[in-house]
């Protein structure tokens, strides 16, 4: 029916939540979390992936990151522990801390979530970003400018920031 329409499907597998059970033992600042994610990743894969055009394994992986890891805001609310405070804990040097075991975490889920799809489908794969442009005037002129500034800044979080596999910022 979708594609009657000349829609497409794209299929985000992660959007900011965590079972229960996944929480238990670390969420994405444990190991086991790439080999949970894989294993759910081939599910949909084989049930679900011929009416997949494109494939989001993460969306917003840097705000979820952060807001679960560093500022324990979001379930299951885990908090950086010690020094490392919540804005910190984001540009914490040498990798340590949730924030960047976590992003490592997510980078590795995100490989295996592409490879179970490579395996049976061609379709684009990519990751979501948060990326926003502050424009002070509704001017033709301005609006550009802001979309050109926000692209590149998109373009810098996708180098820094966001899964080095490959990510789709949608400008």
């Amino acid at each position: 029916m979708v594609r009657a329409r000349k829609m497409s499907v794209m299929l985000t597998l992660f959007h900011h939540s965590m079972p229960k059970w996944g929480a238990a033992y670390g969420g994405l600042t444990s190991p086991q979390s790439i080999e949970h994610f894989a294993q759910f990743a081939a599910i949909v894969v084989q049930h679900l992936g011929d009416l997949v055009d494109y494939w989001v394994p993460f969306n917003e992986p840097t705000v979820f990151v952060g807001l679960t890891y560093c500022a324990g805001a979001w379930p299951p609310g885990f908090k950086e522990p010690g020094p490392l405070t919540s804005g910190v804990c984001m540009m914490a040097p040498g990798g340590v801390g949730n924030y960047s075991r976590a992003m490592a975490h997510v980078e590795l889920a995100h490989r295996a979530a592409a490879k179970a799809i490579r395996a049976k489908y061609s379709a684009p794969i990519g990751c979501v970003l948060s990326c926003k442009a502050k424009v002070a005037s509704v001017h033709s002129r301005y609006m550009l400018a802001a979309r050109r500034t926000t692209s590149r800044t998109c373009r810098l979080r996708a180098h820094l920031m966001c899964c080095p596999v490959c990510c789709l910022t949608g400008l």
